[in-house]
Order: structure tokens, then C-alpha cells, then sequence
């Protein structure tokens, strides 16, 4: 029988599809990227190493609290923590909200970390309820990521979130490598 991650890091999500978010070398915080003279405002923690990457978004975000976020996401890639095909499930936790300047810098660093790259095949995102403007925003997030080519989708069932992902990462074509 297949193992199911449960409780506040996994929802139900089969363990062949995540890594495991216990495991401390598979963890990056944005907690760990000081950016500015303020505090950061919202954070991101990522379990990569599965063909799922397990994400969890505390928001609201201001831009100290994003360009942590675009840091940590960077380190991600630099660690090549990341298999060749892999989508993400990034559960969303108090608030979506973000200012306009931290939205266009969330964009910049998608396009930076993922423009011709290792991007992923498809970001589901999971409100666990009640998530602050999290229907109100989805257009926002959803823009950033079709910039880059990765499709994306909002959802509050953690069952439809995981048979989308599941879906795509099965119909995606394989990644061409990237040039270098």
C-alpha cells in the first residue's frame, strides 16, 4: 500500500510524489535571505527532491518578504535540488495579499529563476481556508507563471489539487535541456 503524507506539510499526498519534509538537507527557508532595512512579511519554505515539490507560502507578502522568497527560490535551483520533470503544490497559508512593487519583483524573479530553464511543469496552489485574498489574486499569481510557460491553477480540494498535478506531469512532454 502507498504511504499518504498527511497533517499541515502534506495533506494527503501519495510519498512517491513529494520529498519528504522532514528531511532538513531537502528544506529551504526564505527566513535564511535577509533582504533589506525591513523586516520580511510573508515567507516560503520548499521540500524539493520528488517529482513533486512540496511548497508552503505564509503570506501576506511585502517586497523584503518576496525578495527573500526570489533568494530562496534561486538556492533551490543552484542546489539543483530539482529532478528533470517536476511540478510543485505550493500550500497557501493566512494571506495571498502582496503590494504592487512586490508583485512585479514576484514576477521578476519567476522570470529570472525560469525564463529558458529548469522551470516547473505545472504549480498547483492549495488555499488551506481561510487564505486572504487568495480567489482575488489567483489572475495575478497565474500571470507571473504563464510568463514563463508554466501552467497553474487555484484550488481548496487537496484531491483535485494532487489529480492536476498528477495529470500534467503525466501529459507534459519531456523538458528539452536548456542551453547553455
Amino acid at each position: 500500500m502507498l504511504g499518504i503524507l498527511t497533517g499541515a506539510r502534506g495533506q494527503g499526498i501519495p510519498l512517491e510524489w513529494v520529498a519528504m519534509p522532514n528531511s532538513p538537507d531537502a528544506s529551504i527557508h526564505s527566513k535564511h535571505y535577509p533582504t533589506g532595512k525591513f523586516p520580511a512579511h510573508g515567507s516560503m519554505e520548499v521540500w524539493a527532491g520528488g517529482s513533486v515539490v512540496t511548497v508552503h507560502a505564509h503570506g501576506p507578502f511585502n517586497l523584503e518578504g518576496v525578495l527573500a522568497v526570489n533568494r530562496a527560490r534561486q538556492e533551490v535551483i543552484t542546489r539543483k535540488l530539482l529532478p528533470a520533470r517536476y511540478a510543485h503544490i505550493t500550500h497557501c497559508f493566512n494571506s495571498m495579499l502582496i503590494s504592487p512593487e512586490a508583485l512585479a519583483a514576484y514576477r521578476e524573479g519567476l522570470v529570472s529563476a525560469y525564463s529558458g530553464k529548469h522551470a516547473p511543469l505545472a504549480v498547483a496552489w492549495l488555499a488551506h481556508d481561510p487564505v486572504e485574498g487568495f480567489d482575488l489574486l489567483a489572475p495575478q499569481y497565474q500571470a507571473g507563471f504563464a510568463a514563463v510557460g508554466v501552467p497553474s491553477r487555484f484550488f481548496h480540494d487537496p484531491e483535485q489539487a494532487e489529480a492536476w498535478i498528477r495529470q500534467m506531469l503525466q501529459e507534459a512532454p519531456d523538458p528539452q535541456p536548456a542551453s547553455v
